[in-house]
């Protein structure tokens, strides 16, 4: 990926949860250290969602590694979440 202005474009979905689950979703550029968090890109609700977010760095080039993380981490029942795209576009469209 080159440097410069990214927009992760994500869409999906997740299951109704007694929890209260929802899914955040972050990035780094190793795949080892800490995933920086993609502000505002959660997906929180059993309906389709999709949405068009900022990276926090017009810096990150090369291979970038996308996560998705429950944010209830201590719950007992197993979640998921479905997602239909996950796309990084280096201009402010997404398809």
């Amino acid at each position: 990926m080159p440097a410069g202005h990214h927009s992760p474009c994500i869409a999906g979905y997740r299951a109704n949860s007694p929890e209260g689950d929802n899914f955040q979703f972050g990035y780094n550029t190793d795949g080892r250290t800490r995933y920086l968090v993609i502000t505002n890109a959660i997906t929180n609700s059993a309906a389709e969602q999709s949405g068009r977010y900022a990276m926090s760095s017009d810096t990150v080039s090369g291979t970038v590694y996308v996560s998705v993380w429950d944010t209830v981490g201590t719950d007992t029942h197993i979640n998921g979440v479905n997602l239909d795209q996950v796309e990084i576009h280096t201009d402010p469209i997404c398809n």
